[in-house]
């Protein structure tokens, strides 16, 4: 008999269930998964059919997601620190490709954040449209 590992806050998982889901949520298909996590395809493709089992893979692909979203913004501030430093380098050369991906990767970021402006904008405006069309 395996013991209950459910709490009142979590999916009710087995252990092996448990420790196996770390090694799913990193591998990039059913069957490096299942060698991975030392289980069958079969076995993997039964327990991917349990929601309770999903949601918890769900939930770790999440945090992974954004665990490696802040390592990413940690970087792109240590390369406009490296940017801002080539850019007072005495070779004129390194000075100009830093300046050009300066200006390459704001105008990048000033186009994000204009898209992401549009969206909200078209997001908000949605429910407006929908009741209009509603009362149609």
């Amino acid at each position: 008999m395996t013991p209950d590992t459910s709490n009142s806050e979590g999916p009710r998982l087995s252990a092996r269930q448990q420790a196996a889901l770390p090694f799913i949520a990193a591998s990039s298909s059913p069957k490096e998964a299942a060698l991975n996590s030392n289980i069958s395809v079969k076995t993997l493709r039964r327990w991917m059919e349990d929601d309770e089992f999903r949601e918890a893979l769900e939930e770790i692909q999440q945090q992974a997601a954004e665990l490696a979203s802040f390592q990413l913004q940690s970087l792109m501030l240590q390369g406009v620190t490296i940017i801002s430093l080539a850019m007072k380098d005495p070779n004129p050369a390194l000075r100009l490709r830093a300046a050009q991906a300066a200006f390459v990767y704001g105008s990048k970021l000033g186009q994000d954040r204009k898209l992401k402006e549009e969206l909200q904008s078209l997001s908000d405006a949605l429910p407006l449209w929908a009741a209009q069309q509603a009362s149609l």
